[in-house]
């Protein structure tokens, strides 16, 4: 008989005959920077993005309606787009979770779909992962979802997540993880978004230290809002991080930014997005407010 448990108002049911109630391995999918898991949403198999610049659960209104809402917007995959609808009591199947009783903003993501070229059900973003510490291994093609207590610590512990090497604290802009990091000696406030295909700088921001940018190109980007915006592309160097490591060259397009302060409701200098986030083995805690680095040693069990 399946087991189930109430988090942050969300019931989570686990199939099968798994004795770990608490904490789950999910294989993921890499496709230009996005973190897809296979999922099943309301009967509908698909891939969901895994955002923590997303404040819901957000679904596709290609394959999902909901009760009308007016002049609302939802947020993810770097931008705001509004929402055509809403739904309550959604249930999502991810490889041995069952999650109930979920609310999703549902809105248009065919821009993104296209542009991928894969089916896109959904994002999922803060409200879900709030309640879990969510480790991301880029190199394995995995991530672990383990539940946490009120005040952040760990139900069941996986072994292979417990091998942490340094730690950095964040704040919540919002809804979205926020660090400081240093470059050539000044320190720039940057929100940690999974579903960033790349790394951010705002052009107007962040003029103290362009000394450490390389413009290599003028591009045109667009955002799940369908929106066209002119950025330029390069490569930001010497950002420190953590304490103990510090960032290769990461690719890096400068743009304006000034739509993030109200999405964000903080000011940020940028985003560090796939980029930063792909070379480490990172986990995310946001009921301790941190964000901790892995060691390499880290295998798949």
């Amino acid at each position: 008989m399946a087991k189930s448990e109430v988090i942050s108002g969300i019931t989570i049911q686990l199939k099968g005959n798994s004795l770990n109630t608490s904490s789950f391995i999910v294989p993921i999918q890499i496709k230009d920077g996005l973190i897809l898991v296979e999922a099943t949403v309301n009967d509908q198999k698909g891939a969901l993005v895994i955002d923590t610049g997303a404040k819901t659960l957000v679904l596709n209104s290609k394959y999902f309606t909901g009760a009308d809402v007016t002049a609302e917007v939802a947020y993810g995959l770097g931008g705001a787009i509004s929402i055509l609808g809403r739904q309550s009591k959604v249930t999502m199947d991810i490889e041995e979770i069952n999650f109930t009783d979920l609310r999703a903003d549902v809105i248009s993501l065919e821009k993104i779909e296209e542009s991928k070229k894969i089916r896109i059900l959904g994002l999922i973003g803060y409200d879900i992962l709030e309640g879990f510490e969510t480790m991301f291994n880029y190199r394995e093609g995995y991530l672990t979802l383990s539940q946490v207590d009120k005040s952040g610590e760990i139900l069941d512990v996986l072994p292979h997540t417990t091998l942490k090497v340094d730690s950095l604290t964040f704040q919540l802009g919002n809804f979205i993880p926020v660090i400081t990091v240093d470059v050539k000696g000044v320190t720039k406030r940057m929100g940690i978004d999974t579903g960033g295909e790349i790394n951010l700088l705002d052009i107007n921001r962040n003029k103290d230290i362009m000394s450490e940018f390389q413009i290599l190109r003028t591009i045109k980007i667009s955002g799940a809002d369908g929106k066209e915006r002119n950025a330029i592309a390069g490569r930001m160097y010497r950002v420190q991080v953590f304490e103990k490591f510090k960032c290769a060259g990461m690719s890096t397009l400068l743009g304006n930014l000034e739509n993030f302060d109200t999405i964000y409701k903080t000011k940020l200098d940028g985003i560090l997005g796939y980029e930063f986030l792909a070379p480490w083995i990172m986990s995310i805690n946001y009921r301790k407010n941190k964000l901790y680095i892995h060691s390499f040693k880290t295998e798949r069990p």
